[in-house]
C-alpha cells in the first residue's frame, strides 16, 4: 500500500504506517510540515504560513464577502504556478468558501496544528482497537 498525505491530511495519512509496517511500502508527504520533526519550530514561524494563526471572529468578519480576495492571495503568491489555477476553478472555490461556516472551518483547521505538535510522538497514532 502507498500512503499519501497532503497539507492538513498528513497526520491522518500517517496512521497506517506504524500499525501495518508490512503492508505500507511507501508514504508520500506533500506540502506540509511533519509535526515536531526536523525544523518544526522554524517552519511554523515562516511568513508564508501566517494563516496558521489567522482565525477568530474578527478575522471571519474581515474576510466575509471577500473570500475571493483571501483565496487569490494563496493562489497568486504561495502556489508554485499561479497560472495553473484557472478562472473557473477560482470562482468555484470562492463560491464554496463563501458558504456559511466554510471560512470558520478553514481557519480553525490550522489551530489543530498547534495542538497536534504538543502531543508526544508516541501517542500520535494511538489506536484503541489494538
Amino acid at each position: 500500500m502507498t500512503g499519501l498525505g497532503h497539507t492538513r491530511n498528513v497526520p491522518l495519512s500517517a496512521t497506517p504506517s506504524p500499525q501495518y509496517p508490512d503492508r505500507v511500502t511507501r508514504w508520500v508527504v506533500m506540502d506540509a510540515p511533519l509535526l515536531g520533526i526536523g525544523h518544526w519550530d522554524e517552519i511554523i514561524r515562516s511568513p508564508a504560513l501566517w494563516h496558521f494563526d489567522f482565525r477568530g471572529p474578527d478575522v471571519e468578519r474581515l474576510v466575509k464577502g471577500r473570500e475571493r480576495i483571501y483565496l487569490d492571495r494563496f493562489w497568486n503568491e504561495v502556489s508554485a504556478d499561479p497560472k495553473s489555477i484557472d478562472e473557473a476553478t477560482r470562482r468555484h472555490y470562492a463560491k464554496l468558501y463563501a458558504r456559511p461556516g466554510a471560512m470558520h472551518c478553514a481557519f480553525n483547521q490550522f489551530a489543530a496544528f498547534w495542538e497536534d505538535a504538543m502531543v508526544p510522538p508516541s501517542l500520535r497514532h494511538h489506536d484503541e482497537r489494538g
